[in-house]
């Protein structure tokens, strides 16, 4: 099976482990392995664990992830460290002697990440024969450098034959709550258009025009922190029961009550870019984060090389992590793109572009197969 249709990180971080002879002595007279983070894929954190045995001299390495999620991946990573190589003269008189890193390794085959975690053995090449525990001093550092690439699977072979934004779409709605929790969701939302719930909050907005919207403290208060911290204690606004917003339209109101009341970003907000932006700008605003986080999840899915610039300035202006990261590396994919955005008046925007590459440049040479050094300018 070919893992080039699936979702892959490239995997490059150096791990530095202090003190390195106490942890070992620690961790043998302790009968617990060393963690240690490793490196970050797909939003999960994996971790090495170094475990040693009375009078060996180097660990045996594991990897780990506790996942917040379960989902299956495939690890094709080498782990290697100048503190462990093995002789590779043919004589023990050869001068000078000849010295190879040893090679800890990945099986490349389904690792299933749970939420109770699983742990797999790195298997090594060969034991180190000289530069190995004996020769560390006690307040020495370790390094250990990790290589590789890390794949996404699908839960079922036909996901292939769908796109990105319609497994997402049908993702979002297999995660949807069932059950009481359904149901209870559903009286919440039904509350922001039942006259006969007293509402006891109005919001006034700047325009002059609009009426007050009313509202439920409660719901508010649950979904943003800004809005608990003005409804409670001496503020003017828990003491008005009026909250006045500047710089939003009614229409932008509307649909952040509307995601606030119904757990989620409207069905017709959705299918507008516009709409989705500004939701995601509010949410920021106030600190609804499940509901920009949803935003920038959505925007991620459609990505193109029109709205590449804007997204990443939209993640950047709203820390969304994960749609920055997304943006960057659609940006990093092709020379065509960097370019464009490079060639952009926004100093920021090319500052984000020439760190990412800065940080990744010579594994995305390698993995798109560009020949050409890059060289940016600001």
């Amino acid at each position: 099976m070919s893992l080039q249709a699936f979702d892959r990180e490239a995997v490059s971080t150096v791990v530095h482990i202090p003190d390195y002879k106490l942890r070992q002595q620690l961790s043998l007279t302790q009968k617990e392995p060393l963690i240690v983070e490793a490196f970050a894929a797909f939003e999960e954190m994996f971790y090495l664990h170094l475990s040693w045995a009375q009078g060996s001299n180097y660990p045996k390495i594991y990897l780990s992830s506790a996942g917040t999620r379960c989902h299956k991946v495939v690890l094709d990573l080498n782990v290697q460290s100048p503190h462990f190589t093995y002789s590779t003269s043919d004589s023990a008189h050869t001068v000078p002697a000849q010295w190879a890193p040893c090679t800890w390794s990945t099986d490349a085959e389904p690792f299933d990440v749970h939420r109770s975690g699983h742990i797999t053995l790195l298997q090594v090449d060969r034991p180190p024969t000289h530069h190995n525990d004996i020769n560390v001093s006690v307040e020495q550092t370790v390094t250990f450098t990790l290589a590789g690439t890390a794949w996404e699977l699908d839960d079922s072979p036909i996901a292939l034959l769908q796109c990105r934004s319609y497994r997402t779409k049908m993702q979002e709605s297999e995660l949807r709550p069932t059950g009481i929790t359904a149901r209870m969701t559903e009286n919440v939302a039904a509350m922001k258009n039942t006259p006969d719930a007293a509402r006891d909050i109005e919001i006034e907005l700047d325009d002059g025009i609009s009426p007050p919207f009313e509202a439920h403290a409660f719901v508010l208060q649950a979904q943003s922190p800004v809005f608990r911290r003005m409804l409670a204690g001496p503020m003017v606004e828990a003491t008005r029961r009026r909250i006045q917003m500047a710089g939003v339209t009614p229409s932008e109101l509307e649909d952040f009550l509307s995601a606030m009341y119904c757990f989620c970003v409207p069905r017709d907000v959705q299918e507008d870019d516009n709409r989705l932006l500004e939701l995601l700008s509010l949410a920021d605003r106030y600190e609804v984060m499940a509901l920009r986080d949803e935003c920038a999840a959505i925007l991620e899915t459609r990505l193109s090389e029109d709205n590449m610039a804007a997204l990443l300035k939209v993640a950047d202006m709203h820390q969304a992590t994960r749609l920055r990261t997304a943006a960057l590396e659609f940006i990093a994919a092709r020379i065509e793109r960097i370019a464009a955005v490079m060639d952009t008046e926004d100093k920021d925007l090319r500052a984000s572009v020439r760190e990412h590459l800065t940080t990744t440049g010579a594994s995305y040479r390698t993995h798109y197969g560009f020949k050409e050094d890059i060289t940016l300018t600001v």
